[in-house]
């Protein structure tokens, strides 16, 4: 663990990240981040079995932790929420409906990481590629299982239209995929996450605009929330 972390410490001078950041062995299946404006700290998560071999870790799996510390980035230069999703202390965990409600928040957000993949391009550009790579060959796995998935996960018709909303963004090469994953909603989805205006870093516009866009994906995937960004004791986070 601490070589790994003495070399993530190079990246991070590279993005000129000025909170400390602190990184714990998870037991999910990928990275968490979460940014502490209160202690100016970022924690982050990461699978344990990634890091059986810092080799592998390097070649496989470091353009995620990459993305990470994007995230990191954004909330330094324009707010938490664009690291870590918060929601306003007046709903309850327990509340169901708060539950479902929350989900379609996490899923309608999700093109925070177009933006944070933007900022990643600009000061990596090789890990674009190494991203888009590991995205098809893990696709080319499920699909291959279960070629019915992408009309029963909605969470992967998501990854897959932010696949190609981002390398048609960027300009990038990307075979041509089978007509049947093609359904209406990721065809809709990516050209939304294609069009995506970028952040101006400039606070109040970009939190604006992240409420904005947030909305406008609830309608295209269907979704009955509203969801808007206040201002609740110093921190910015969303009511539903």
């Amino acid at each position: 663990m601490e070589s790994f972390i003495e070399r993530m410490r190079l990246f991070e001078k590279q993005i000129e990240l000025e909170w400390k950041v602190s990184y714990f062995l998870g037991s999910g299946d990928s990275c968490q981040i979460f940014s502490d404006p209160t202690t100016k700290t970022h924690n982050i998560s990461i699978p344990e079995r990634w890091l059986k071999s810092t080799t592998i870790f390097f070649s496989i799996y470091l353009h995620e932790v990459l993305h990470e510390l994007c995230h990191a980035k954004l909330a330094e230069l324009i707010d938490p929420i664009f690291s870590t999703v918060i929601f306003s202390k007046k709903y309850s965990i327990a509340d169901r409906k708060f539950q479902k409600s929350a989900k379609q928040l996490y899923l309608s957000q999700s093109h925070v990481d177009i933006w944070v993949n933007d900022l990643r391009h600009h000061v990596w550009p090789h890990v674009t590629i190494v991203d888009c790579a590991s995205f098809l060959r893990a696709a080319e796995v499920i699909f291959h299982e279960d070629p019915t998935i992408i009309t029963d996960s909605l969470e992967l018709s998501i990854a897959l239209a932010q696949y190609l909303g981002e390398a048609k963004r960027r300009s990038l090469f990307i075979p041509l995929l089978p007509q049947s994953l093609l359904t209406p909603l990721i065809i809709e989805l990516s050209q939304f996450y294609q069009s995506l205006p970028p952040l101006s870093y400039n606070k109040t516009e970009d939190i604006r605009l992240l409420e904005k866009t947030t909305q406008q994906a609830a309608r295209i995937l269907d979704f009955q929330i509203i969801p808007k960004l206040v201002d609740e004791e110093g921190r910015i986070v969303w009511i539903l």
